[in-house]
Order: structure tokens, then C-alpha cells, then sequence
């Protein structure tokens, strides 16, 4: 049995494909260390931690069943790793790189992922007792550029207090969404493939994955203004409050318009007849994911 044991100053240590299984890390500094794709099964992490400026790179590294106690790794690389089975006490991963890195079936009671990247991340049955986190800035309606195989994040995930944790767990039903939305495109023809992308990439713009409807409203607003003032441009008798209110009516498809502008706002009435889909599939979605 390995009883390697690791203390002290580690730092810009070579750990690379390296089998670590069941050594002991305790009170290590190990900023600017390497443990790409290295072997860390049942190994024990405790009161370690790096510094911002030197993060440790834990990229493709197993640690299955390991135990992780206290420890500190703010804007450090965990992508694509495979922390599974592992019991967490407490870990500081604020800014990291999480990008598929998978916490499956682990008991969390602390963990703080505030602006970390989590696109991909995974909690399958894991038991949350404790999470601290905060949305990083970012882009969303980008992603759909990837067309590339997503799993599902927090299926089956256990919240010990879920009143503490909406924006975690609202960011996972948002990835979830995204998951399906995004699914099957390599089975399409390229053509196909185009056209989702562009429903899909305006209904995150509109909605945020069907998270926000307030996006929606202020786009819908946005869009009533918009044609209002080109509908101004294009017949200057009309004032600003009759061009609104014809605009408004043409969004919504109620009541009557005069004929010299009807075909100039009909565009506005199909755009209006897209953006009730968009909320329907929003509202939907909402009351599913309750």
C-alpha cells in the first residue's frame, strides 16, 4: 500500500502522468505544480492551497474516492477532471477552469465555484450540503458555434438546504435546457443544422435558455419601438403615439391598421407571431423545471 506523504513547499512540482494513488497531501503549497492527466485515486488533500498567480494544473487527473479537506485552489485548472465518489469538506475553486469536470455521486459540505467556468460540469447524484457561487460573465448564445456532445449537469442532485443555492441550481436547469436544445445536430444535414442553430442562438439572445422573462420583454419592447420609429420614417403624417400604437397592434396581431401601411408592418406581425412561440416555450419551461 502507497503511503507517499506530501508536505510542505511543493511548488512547480512536475506530477504529470504520474500515479499518485492513495499518497497524502497535507499542508503542501503547491502553486505552479502540473498533475496533468495524473493518477490521484483515494488520495487525501489537506490544508493545501495555491497562490492566484501560480494556480495548479489538474487537467484530465482522476480523483476517484478521494477525500479533500480545506484546501485552497482559486483560478486553478480542473477541466475535464473526474472528482467522483469524493468526499469534500471544503475547496476554494473560485475563477477556476471547470469545463467538464464531473462531481458525480460526491458529498460536498463545502464548495465555493463563485466565477468559475462550469460549461459542461457535471453533479449526477452528488449530495450538496454547502456551495457558494456566482455566474462569471459570459456569453451563452455563443456556445451553440460547438456542435458537440453535452452532458447533463445536476440530474439527480441532492440539496441538503436548496434555499441557499437558487443560483446554482438555476445555472444547472439553464445547462440542462441547453443540453437538449443543442443534442442530435450531428445526426442533421448541414442545412438543417443552420436553421436550429439560428432558433437556437435567438432563443438564448431572447430568453437566456429560457431562464429570463424579462430578456424577452425588453427585446419584444425593443423590437415595438424599433418599428414604430421606421414606421415614422416611412409615413412622416403619422405622430410617435399613433406609430406605436400601431406598431403594438401589429406585434400582437389585434385589432385593425389602416391598408396604407398594413404590408409595411406585416413583417412585424410574423416577428410578433415567432416571439409568442418563444414565450410559450419559455413559460413551459419554467413551470417544468418547478
Amino acid at each position: 500500500m502507497r503511503t507517499n506523504r506530501y508536505t510542505g513547499d511543493i511548488t512547480y512540482r512536475d506530477f504529470r502522468s504520474k500515479d499518485l494513488s492513495e499518497c497524502v497531501f497535507e499542508g503542501a503549497n503547491l502553486s505552479g505544480s502540473s498533475f496533468t492527466h495524473a493518477k490521484l485515486k483515494h488520495t487525501r488533500f489537506k490544508n493545501c492551497y495555491c497562490s492566484e498567480d501560480a494556480p495548479v494544473d489538474f487537467e484530465w487527473v482522476d480523483f476517484s474516492e478521494s477525500t479533500i479537506e480545506e484546501c485552497r485552489f482559486p483560478r486553478s485548472i480542473f477541466r475535464n477532471a473526474q472528482i467522483i465518489s469524493c468526499k469534500i469538506t471544503y475547496l476554494e475553486l473560485t475563477e477556476g477552469n471547470l469545463i467538464g469536470c464531473r462531481f458525480d455521486n460526491s458529498l460536498i459540505e463545502g464548495l465555493n465555484i463563485s466565477c468559475a467556468q462550469l460549461h459542461l460540469s457535471s453533479f449526477v447524484d452528488s449530495r450538496i450540503v454547502s456551495i457558494e457561487y456566482k455566474p462569471t460573465i459570459q456569453f451563452p448564445e455563443l456556445r451553440g458555434l460547438s456542435f458537440i456532445e453535452q452532458r447533463t449537469p445536476m440530474q439527480r442532485t441532492i440539496f441538503i438546504n436548496h434555499n441557499s443555492h437558487l443560483g446554482f441550481t438555476e445555472f444547472c436547469h439553464k445547462e440542462a435546457r441547453k443540453d437538449r436544445l443543442y443534442s442530435n445536430f450531428s445526426n442533421r444535414y448541414q442545412l438543417v443544422n443552420a436553421v436550429l442553430l439560428f432558433f437556437l442562438l435567438a432563443y438564448g439572445l431572447l430568453t437566456d435558455y429560457g431562464t429570463s422573462v424579462g430578456r424577452w420583454f425588453l427585446c419584444s419592447l425593443a423590437i415595438q419601438v424599433v418599428f414604430a420609429f421606421v414606421l415614422l420614417f416611412y409615413n412622416p403624417i403619422l405622430n410617435i403615439a399613433t406609430s406605436l400604437w400601431y406598431s403594438v397592434k401589429c406585434f400582437f396581431n389585434v385589432g385593425i391598421v389602416p391598408n396604407e401601411i398594413r404590408e409595411f408592418l406585416a413583417v412585424e406581425s410574423i416577428i410578433g407571431y415567432f416571439m409568442l412561440g418563444i414565450l410559450i416555450s419559455l413559460l413551459t419551461s419554467k413551470l417544468t423545471t418547478r
